[in-house]
C-alpha cells in the first residue's frame, strides 16, 4: 500500500498514511521530487523527540515478522516430536511385519528386496531419532518459555501499575499531525515503547512489538 501524497510505502493492513492522513492506494504513485514530503519525527508533550523521522519510518514501514513466543515454538516442537516418533515406530513395526511375512507384500526378489527394506528401515529409524531428539530439546525450550513468560508478566504488570489510558493520553500531544485515531495509535505505541525501553533495556524489537501490542489491546481495545 502507498500514500498518494508523500509516496511512503506501508505494509498490508494499513489504510491511511500516518503523516498525511489520506487513504492509501494499491499502486505506487509517481511523485515529483519537489513535492515529496519527508516523514515527521514523533514528539512527546514537551516537544522532545521520541523517534526521529528516520526511526519512525523504519519502525512503521519495516516488513512484518510476527513474534512467536517460546511457548508457541515449544508447542510446535512437542507436536513434531510426537508425530516423528509415531511415524518412525509405527513404520518400523510394519516393516518388521512385512519382513517376517505377517503382512504379505510383493517385492522384486533378490537384492532389490533387501535394499528396499534397508532404505525404509533407515528412514523410519531417522524419524524415530528425530522425534526423540525433539523431546530432549523440548525440556530446554520449556524452561526458556517459562523464563520468557515471567519476563512478559513482569513488564506488563509494571506498565499497567504505572500507566492507563488516561496517563498515556496525557503523555502524548494532540497536535495537528495526530488529530485522528490513526495517528493517535502510532503516537500511543511510540509513547509505550519509549517508557518500556527506559525501564527494561535491550529488548529485541520483535519482542517489544509483541508486548506493546498485547498491552495496547488490554488498555484500549477492552474499554
Amino acid at each position: 500500500m502507498w500514500c498518494p501524497k508523500c509516496g511512503s510505502e506501508y505494509r498490508e493492513g494499513f489504510t491511511e498514511c500516518a503523516y498525511c492522513h489520506v487513504p492509501l492506494v494499491e499502486e505506487e504513485p509517481v511523485i515529483p521530487e519537489d513535492e515529496a514530503e519527508e516523514p515527521k519525527p514523533v514528539l512527546d508533550e514537551d516537544n522532545n523527540i521520541l523517534l526521529t523521522a528516520e526511526e519512525a519510518q523504519e519502525e512503521y514501514y519495516r516488513p512484518v515478522k510476527p513474534y512467536r513466543t517460546v511457548a508457541d515454538r515449544s508447542n510446535d516442537m512437542r507436536t513434531s516430536g510426537y508425530t516423528l516418533t509415531a511415524v518412525g515406530v509405527l513404520g518400523l513395526i510394519i516393516l518388521l511385519l512385512c519382513i517376517f511375512g505377517v503382512i504379505p507384500i510383493k517385492l522384486y526378489p533378490g537384492i532389490g528386496t533387501y535394499m528396499t527394506y534397508a532404505v525404509m528401515g533407515a528412514l523410519f529409524l531417522l524419524f524415530t531419532f528425530m522425534g526423540i531428539r525433539s523431546f530432549i530439546q523440548l525440556k530446554e525450550l520449556e524452561a526458556e518459555a517459562e523464563r520468557e513468560e515471567g519476563k512478559i508478566t513482569e513488564i506488563e504488570n509494571w506498565f499497567l501499575e504505572n500507566y492507563d489510558s488516561a496517563k498515556i493520553s496525557e503523555g502524548i500531544t494532540s497536535g495537528s499531525n495526530y488529530n485522528d485515531m490513526s495517528g493517535e495509535y502510532y503516537y500511543r505505541i511510540a509513547f509505550m515503547k519509549e517508557k518500556i525501553s527506559g525501564r527494561f533495556m535491550d529488548l529485541e524489537p520483535a519482542f517489544m512489538d509483541y508486548i506493546v501490542e498485547e498491552l495496547y489491546q488490554k488498555i484500549f481495545d477492552e474499554k
